[in-house]
């Protein structure tokens, strides 16, 4: 069956919510085992007769104009009135008279065994993943002509090999459950035959695991598609709700937020709170999450909400616990797009939660990495910097204190490194930047000293240069900003503080230091980046905590906190697809003998939860080198094999 429309985004964004229920409601329940064989239920011949003649009906009706009609306003549909009105009426329509007709005369007969009837059309929906799902409505098979008594079911399952969205059939079901018992995790498959018409008809849904002490079964009849594929045996979960429940869909507006995640630091009770949340949107919509069910959680236990939002002044955000007769509040905050805080922790009725959000966030996947080469390693961590089309990296040697660099001129292999010159040497990483047709190097050299040199064909490097009489525990960091080069660095004392100065190519000759301010104290290598036209600065302080500040005119104010809640020793930043991506090390997993990355991103001052970069096993107490080049992010770093890695940003 094929149509010009598609399923409306509100329709869309039930499937969406659909696949965070199948997580969300039941923690970590995991959904029944797919059997090989389902056991047929024995239908009564009153049951049988109606199925037959609800098989034909569904027959007729795809192939009228009614069908089509239904697919467009579900196409436009808008509210969950919109789904159940449009389902409704094609329900109520001449093909299904005679199904009407029987099914109220059967639900008189003691031996009939069935209370509900639906009517849906199945989708398929694209998104990251495959959505294989049905929307129908479901009616008491008492009250069929009553669209008060209507409850919405929407069923489907992650799918494979689903690259576009799209309606593909129709469905009817009749079920020894009652509408709101079609919900939870179900099994499906080919059990009953013999109707009349191309009808694929499948037994046994709703054999529901949630609650535990429901049993349901029915008869799944599905045209032109539908879930389960035919003969096989499949498993899909469904929620229920009724027609005027929450909406889900939202209009666009001026910010975007996640919700990251949840965390309970005490439950309101003894065992667990199930918790859900209700989001106002400028004073105005409100909105349930999860839209259908809730999250277990107890003492120190963390919830991946990952709910977006979009707003434009404000929203505020209400978590309660859903307990029986009684939904007790535990507590609530507001989001102010003008003073955006990512971390917030709310209390109520003896319980406490902190939420984890970002403003406009970005996200970053990454390939899997690679080698740079089959010989080069280091035990710092390395640099990384594109020149003249070309993309370099540097690092100290493994076995020796010479640095060393290697241009890939496609982002994907580098030839063997060698070292820049015979002079030059570091115990620490070395750091690069190009400016004005050169590619220069830094380093910390003998004395703890200052060090550079530059180059114009990234092969040539004259012996290095020391700047001025300067001294460094760490490496020292360039960055280029409104054509000027300057190169930040801690001060070599008790201080600690964050120190640049400015080069000017007339001379060859740097500018005296100066402080990026009065507060600001550093326990390793700053990280610089350009970004909205300030140059922003990135520092780990003494309390491990991952600070940045920003200026377009050399007066930083102190820091702020990115928002990153792990600790680190090391952090790395760079520009990138409209935004700013921060890495880091954990040092928590050192005892472990290795760090795992750390990344987030954001387009504005406002960095979300860290995510660990693929199973990466970075060398104990160095850090990544982040940079971008022909508009991808990359991420370099060293193995706990002291191996060369990188990893490339998918598009």
């Amino acid at each position: 069956m094929t149509s010009n429309h598609t399923p409306s985004p509100f329709l869309q964004g039930h499937f969406a919510a659909l696949h965070q229920a199948m997580g969300a409601e039941h923690g970590d329940k995991l959904p029944p085992q797919k059997p090989a064989v389902l056991k047929q239920q024995p239908l009564s011949d009153p049951a049988r007769a109606l199925c037959q003649e609800y098989a034909a009906a569904l027959a007729r009706f795809s192939a009228s104009a009614q069908a089509e009609a239904l697919r467009e306003r579900l196409s436009c549909a808008k509210s969950n009135e919109d789904l159940a009105r449009s389902l409704f009426d094609a329900f109520a329509s001449d093909d299904f008279a005679r199904t009407r007709q029987l099914a109220e005369e059967y639900s008189l007969r003691d031996d009939f065994g069935l209370q509900s009837l639906t009517l849906g059309a199945d989708v398929e929906v694209a998104f990251l993943f495959g959505i294989q799902g049905n929307i129908s409505i479901g009616l008491p098979i008492t009250t069929l002509r009553d669209f008060d008594t209507a409850v919405l079911c929407v069923s489907g399952m992650v799918s494979g090999g689903i690259d576009e969205t799209a309606f593909v059939g129709v469905t009817g079901g009749v079920w020894s459950v009652t509408p709101e018992g079609l919900s939870g995790w179900s099994v499906t498959g080919q059990a009953y035959a013999g109707f009349e018409g191309e009808v694929v008809v499948q037994g046994g849904l709703s054999i529901s695991l949630f609650p535990p002490d429901v049993l349901g079964w029915g008869v799944l009849l599905s045209l032109g598609g539908g879930e389960g594929g035919g003969a096989d045996v499949g498993i899909s979960y469904g929620v229920v709700f009724p027609w005027d429940a929450p909406r889900v869909y939202q209009p666009r507006a001026r910010n975007y937020m996640i919700i990251n995640s949840i965390t309970c630091n005490k439950a309101s009770e003894m065992g667990k709170d199930e918790v859900y949340l209700m989001f106002t949107i400028d004073n105005d919509l409100v909105y349930r999450y999860p839209t259908h069910g809730q999250f277990s959680m107890g003492d120190n236990s963390s919830w991946g909400v990952g709910r977006s939002i979009y707003f434009n002044d404000n929203v505020k955000v209400q978590l309660f616990d859903n307990d029986t007769g009684n939904n007790d509040s535990l507590g609530q905050t507001t989001y102010q797009a003008s003073n955006f805080q990512s971390q917030v922790t709310v209390s109520g009725s003896s319980g406490k939660y902190t939420l984890d959000a970002v403003l406009e966030p970005m996200y970053i996947n990454w390939d899997n990495p690679k080698h740079i080469n089959n010989v080069d390693s280091t035990i710092q961590s390395p640099a990384a910097c594109a020149f003249n089309d070309a993309l370099y990296v540097f690092w100290r040697g493994a076995t020796n204190n010479w640095i060393y660099c290697s241009p890939s001129t496609d982002g994907e292999q580098w030839p063997n490194g060698h070292t820049i010159n015979n002079v030059d040497s570091t115990d620490l990483s070395p750091a690069a930047v190009a400016f004005q047709g050169q590619l220069f190097v830094f380093w910390q050299g003998g004395n703890k000293g200052l060090y550079w040199s530059a180059s114009s064909d990234g092969k040539t490097w004259p012996p290095g240069t020391p700047i001025r009489q300067e001294t460094t525990p760490y490496t020292p960091t360039p960055c280029v900003f409104d054509n000027r080069l300057y190169v930040f660095w801690v001060a070599n004392d008790s201080s600690k503080r964050l120190i640049y100065s400015i080069f000017d190519p007339s001379t060859g000759s740097w500018s005296n230091n100066a402080p990026v301010n009065s507060t600001d104290e550093a326990i390793s290598s700053v990280s610089a980046c350009v970004f909205k036209d300030e140059l922003y600065l990135f520092h780990v302080n003494t309390s491990n905590q991952t600070r940045f500040t920003a200026s377009a005119s050399n007066s930083w104010p102190g820091s702020s906190p990115t928002g990153a809640t792990i600790l680190a020793t090391l952090v790395s930043a760079c520009t990138a697809q409209g935004g700013i991506v921060l890495g880091q090390n954990d040092p928590q997993y050192w005892p472990m003998g290795y760090s795992p990355v750390l990344c987030t991103a954001s387009r504005i001052d406002k960095w979300g939860a860290l995510a660990a970069v693929g199973n990466v096993k970075m060398l104990m107490q160095s850090g990544p080198a982040l940079v971008t080049y022909q508009k991808t992010p990359y991420l370099f770093y060293a193995d706990t094999n002291e191996r060369l890695l990188f990893c490339k940003a998918k598009p």
